[in-house]
C-alpha cells in the first residue's frame, strides 16, 4: 500500500508541475526554431550529431520521469522540474539542428 500511496502523490507533483512544462517548452521551441531560421539564410551547417543526441537525451529524459513514478527508492521533489528543463533545453537544440530541408 505504501508504494501506491508514493506512486499517487508522485503522479500528483507530476501533475502540479505540468503548466510549468508548457511555459517553459514554448520558449525554448520558439528559441529552437528561430536559430534554425537563421542558420538557414546564414550559410550554417546543422549538426547532425547535436539533433540526434538531443534526441536521444528527450527520450531519456522523459522516459526517467515516467519510471519517477514507480521507482522504490526517494526521489528529491527537484527531479521533475530539472527534467522538464533538460527536456525543454534538449528540444531546443533538436530544433535548431534540424536539417534546412524537411
Amino acid at each position: 500500500m505504501d508504494t501506491l500511496y508514493q506512486m499517487i502523490k508522485r503522479f500528483i507533483m507530476a501533475w502540479i508541475w505540468l503548466p510549468f512544462l508548457a511555459v517553459t517548452l514554448a520558449p525554448f521551441a520558439i528559441y529552437g526554431l528561430i536559430r534554425r531560421k537563421v542558420s538557414q539564410t546564414n550559410f550554417d551547417y546543422p549538426s547532425p550529431l547535436a539533433h540526434r543526441y538531443s534526441l536521444y537525451v528527450m527520450l531519456g529524459a522523459v522516459y526517467l520521469l515516467f519510471m519517477d513514478l514507480t521507482l522504490p527508492f526517494p526521489v528529491p521533489p527537484q527531479a521533475v522540474p530539472v527534467g522538464i528543463f533538460v527536456v525543454a533545453f534538449a528540444m531546443n537544440v533538436f530544433l535548431a539542428n534540424t536539417q534546412k530541408r524537411v
